[in-house]
């Protein structure tokens, strides 16, 4: 890892913005698994609603992430 890879990584809109698509490629990999079993509108539905209960955990944690990462500057 490079010293700019070290600072997006501190920075915490650079934190944010790796946090959310982990998140997001992970929740599209765990409701994939549903697509056989039900209608796409209800897997499309429930891909959605657990997006955004996920997102508002994000943004009620964002000002608390920063700070875990107190060694990086």
């Amino acid at each position: 890892m490079g010293r700019e890879d070290t600072a997006f990584f501190g920075h915490p809109k650079g934190l944010l913005t790796h946090l959310s698509l982990a998140l997001a490629n992970g929740i599209s990999a765990q409701t994939v698994k549903l697509y056989g079993t039900l209608s796409d509108p209800v897997c499309f539905a429930l891909n959605g609603g657990v997006v955004v209960v996920v997102a508002l955990i994000v943004m009620a944690l964002a000002p608390w992430l920063p700070r875990t990462m107190y060694p990086v500057h």
